[in-house]
């Protein structure tokens, strides 16, 4: 019975009115051992969870007796607030709805972030093994995002971007100053080609030239060879002679013309075929000038990419080193935030068609907390659907006393001989202590004055001892200057 009593009490319960109403008492027993399990439960929760919160680095590494500390006092925090929720929620039996709607609301509110922080440490210990076995993928994960992030601060994807952007751009101005390249020995191809021309012509004009001057010249040398025969002959005949002589003038002459007509030809071909290295030349020095600022623009450009690469390069050494570094607090932080988050990521985990790969652990964990809900919010459901019982009526009848009393003329009275009496013993603790320090000034006087009196005294009395001590002095100097002069008038003077 005496254990009963208890849950009587943990239950919010007036003791003395709730042993009159028989009916009443398994349910408010029941409320309170709800209320009393929730908090051995809360025990044990925030026991394993200071556990967690204690250890550095390793499992063996928890503080047992901090961690039993701090469980109980989060299993009395959590005690008060269930038995708060219970007791703040009362019945009216004068009226026939009660209404519950927004009591209960605001205590399922509070039930539901009361159930997540109590079952939060107690779903660690049971998915211990589940936790373990996606340690190493969380970790992973974390990893990876962070990777992610630190790309992003670090600006390395978009230096990663400028340096693709940069291959296509080398690779475009590559292309183009080996196009020109070859445009500018093509021209310079045509230049040379066009030079060896300009040295041999071959026009029209100058072929003609030169079949009249071959021509000329044949006609030159039959009339020659035919006037030297006729000249060599005995008896030569003038009038053949001078025939001939007239064709080699007439072949000579054709010579000439045919050699002159040739020179211009031959200055014609040399002149049209300079007149295309002219305008060759420009457009191969413009291919040339293009060509080197392609160069130049490929070069900077390299250059560019090459500042690039060493910035990514360093980026990405730091990134491993802050990874690494992360791999290691991972590896050394605390267990509790951490085993919930491998938790919360194994459970929520989707495969690539975006579906839950684990669907029973997940529906296995909020069944969990959906039980500690319901724990939570029992004894409030308990105490608004029970019908109203004789332990309210009583309680609701002596409120009702109560406030009868409060406003009669009577507890008035009371109350203002209770102030009379505070008065009246106000001003007698006033008097008495105004007639002690009275007293006890009188007796401070009394005493000042004795002790002025006996320094007064003793002042005086070695003022004496000093007077008669001169004056004692001063007599017996007096006799040693008499006893002095005496011996003087009886010397005999040498």
């Amino acid at each position: 019975m005496n254990f009963e009593k208890l849950l009587w009490n943990i239950a919010g319960a007036e003791k003395s009115i709730l042993e009159k109403c028989l009916t009443d008492h398994k349910k408010f027993s029941a409320i309170g051992a709800t209320i009393l399990m929730t908090a051995f439960i809360a025990l044990c929760a925030g026991t394993s969870a200071a556990w967690y919160f204690s250890q550095k680095g390793t499992e063996e590494s928890g503080n047992l007796g901090w961690s039993l500390a701090f469980g109980c006092l989060w299993a009395t925090l959590i005690f008060c607030i269930d038995r708060s929720l219970v007791i703040t929620l009362k019945k009216d039996p004068t009226k026939v709805r009660q209404k519950f709607i927004v009591p209960l609301l605001s205590r399922a509110a509070l039930a539901v972030i009361v159930a997540f922080m109590v079952s939060i440490p107690l779903e660690l210990a049971i998915f211990e093994d589940y936790i373990a076995a996606n340690e190493e993928n969380f970790n992973a994960n974390q990893i990876a995002i962070l990777g992610k992030q630190l790309k992003s601060n670090s600006g390395e994807d978009v230096l990663t971007d400028r340096i693709s952007f940069a291959d296509s751009v080398l690779h475009r101005l590559g292309r183009a100053s080996e196009k020109l390249g070859k445009e500018v020995d093509n021209i310079q191809a045509q230049i040379n080609r066009l030079e060896a021309e300009k040295k041999n012509p071959n026009s029209t004009e100058y072929k003609a030239a030169k079949i009249r001057l071959e021509n000329a010249r044949r006609q030159y040398n039959e009339a020659s060879a035919q006037y030297n025969t006729e000249n060599r002959k005995m008896y030569p005949s003038s009038s053949l002679l001078n025939t001939y002589n007239s064709r080699k003038k007439s072949a000579s002459t054709a010579i000439a013309a045919a050699k002159k007509d040739m020179g211009v030809a031959a200055q014609a071909w040399r002149n049209s075929k300079q007149a295309e290295i002219d305008k060759l030349i420009p457009q191969r020095d413009a291919k040339i000038n293009e060509k080197s600022e392609k160069d130049k623009s490929y070069n900077t450009t390299l250059t560019g990419q090459q500042n690039d690469i060493a910035r990514v390069q360093k980026a990405a050494s730091e990134r491993e080193m802050k990874e690494a570094s992360k791999q290691d607090k991972l590896s050394r932080g605390n267990h509790f935030i951490q085993n919930f988050q491998i938790l919360e990521y194994a459970v929520w985990q989707r495969d690539k068609d975006g579906n839950l790969t684990d669907k029973t652990q997940l529906m296995f964990l909020w069944l969990i907390r959906l039980l500690f809900f319901i724990i939570e919010i029992l004894p409030t459901i308990v105490k608004i659907v029970s019908p109203i019982g004789s332990y309210e009526r009583m309680v609701h009848a002596e409120e009702q006393s109560m406030m009868k009393y409060l406003e009669s003329s009577e507890y008035d009275e009371q109350i203002r001989s209770i102030h009379r009496l505070a008065l009246i013993t106000q001003t007698e603790l006033q008097q008495e202590q105004h007639d002690q320090e009275i007293a006890l000034k009188k007796e401070l006087l009394e005493k000042i004055k004795q002790s002025q009196l006996e320094v007064a005294t003793a002042a005086i009395d070695k003022w004496k001892e000093q007077e008669l001590a001169k004056i004692h002095g001063m007599v017996a100097t007096k006799t040693n200057v008499s006893e002095d002069n005496e011996e003087d008038s009886f010397a005999v003077p040498v």
